[in-house]
């Protein structure tokens, strides 16, 4: 899960897990991540996997899925998926002409670059200890 989180987001699918057979409250929550938007920015939409527990049985789920979320509306929407192609179809369904998040990677250039800033720093630490001796 990101460093930020999205407590309302979360408030959300919680809520929409006790509605379909979950207890949502207790439901652990390891993914929740903004995947798309459309501007302004009221329409959003996450990917998600949690660990829930059903009302109706002992065992729990991990589930994965899709929700869409427009705080205009106040309308909320979610989707289970049960393999990676399901999963890809919702999410190319559900974003269509949306902003997407893409992950980036870093590419040499930038590796490089940090590893020719910490060749420096450490030859600055060194030069500066050195000194001192």
């Amino acid at each position: 899960m990101p460093l930020i989180g999205n407590k309302v987001a979360e408030k959300d699918l919680r809520g929409w897990l006790q509605a379909h057979g979950y207890f949502g409250r207790s439901a652990k929550v390891f993914e929740l991540e903004l995947v798309a938007l459309r501007r302004p920015g009221w329409e959003q939409v996450f990917q998600f996997r949690v660990r829930a527990k059903r009302q109706d049985e002992s065992d729990w789920d991990e589930l994965r899925g899709l929700f869409r979320d427009d705080e205009r509306k106040r309308r909320f929407e979610a989707r289970l998926t049960t393999s990676d192609e399901d999963h890809a179809v919702a999410f190319a369904e559900w974003t269509d002409g949306m902003i997407l998040r893409q992950r980036r990677t870093r590419g040499t250039v930038e590796l490089s670059l940090i590893f020719l800033a910490v060749v420096i720093l450490a030859t600055v630490v060194a030069v500066v200890f050195l000194r001192r001796v």
